[in-house]
């Protein structure tokens, strides 16, 4: 049933992704041809956006992605889901591997497959210079560093970014519960001080 109800989500969501990763892809490719143009005083700012583009896009990700979730605990859209007749364990994972697919890959667009790396390629190739010599200033921040250091670094931090993606949606699952929805959007800011506090408790713990 997990399986199921995955494809069902995945299906979903599937044009409003497609739709919002076209559109990426256009605006990074406009960027990096002016970019590679070379033109003064507009391929330097551009650049700046289509990196701050790429680096705000898997939050936008996310934040649209929660917004989501919620939309599906309230209204005609919340009383489908709970009329379903599959465990709210079931729902609630189901629900939260598709976010965390959905964020993932708009990392890997963002980062690595396409935004950053595209406009610095435009970048170095208008300077005439390779890709590996344009990012030779932010590598050597690593430089010194084991590459299997860096790639724990990189994934403990995407382990942590999806437990707030968890922790979050069990805040709102929590909040739609019968007990606590009469509070409407109330429950989950309560919750979600609630939870801001114990992780603030247990960082402090972690530091002795």
């Amino acid at each position: 049933m997990y399986t199921k109800l995955l494809a069902y989500e995945i299906r979903s969501r599937l044009v409003a992704d497609a739709r919002s990763c076209g559109a990426f892809i256009a605006v990074i490719a406009v960027a990096a041809g002016i970019v590679a143009a070379g033109l003064p005083g507009i391929s330097g700012s551009t650049a700046m956006l289509a990196y701050a583009l790429c680096a705000l896009t898997p939050a936008a990700c996310t934040i649209a992605a929660l917004a989501d979730y919620w939309k599906t605990l309230y209204g005609q859209r919340g009383y489908f889901t709970m009329s379903l007749p599959i465990s709210g364990r079931v729902i609630f994972w189901a629900k939260i591997t598709r976010i965390v697919i959905e964020c993932l890959l708009a990392l890997a667009l963002a980062l690595a497959v396409g935004g950053i790396l595209a406009v610095a390629s435009a970048a170095a190739w208008s300077d005439g210079i390779s890709l590996a010599e344009y990012t030779a200033g932010p590598r050597s921040v690593v430089a010194g560093m084991p590459t299997s250091t860096v790639v724990i670094m990189i994934a403990v931090q995407i382990v942590l970014s999806m437990s707030w993606i968890v922790q979050g949606c069990a805040v709102m699952s929590i909040g739609a519960e019968g007990r606590f929805n009469h509070l409407g959007f109330g429950a989950p800011i309560i919750g979600f001080v609630l939870l801001y506090i114990v992780n603030q408790v247990l960082s402090t713990v972690g530091t002795f």
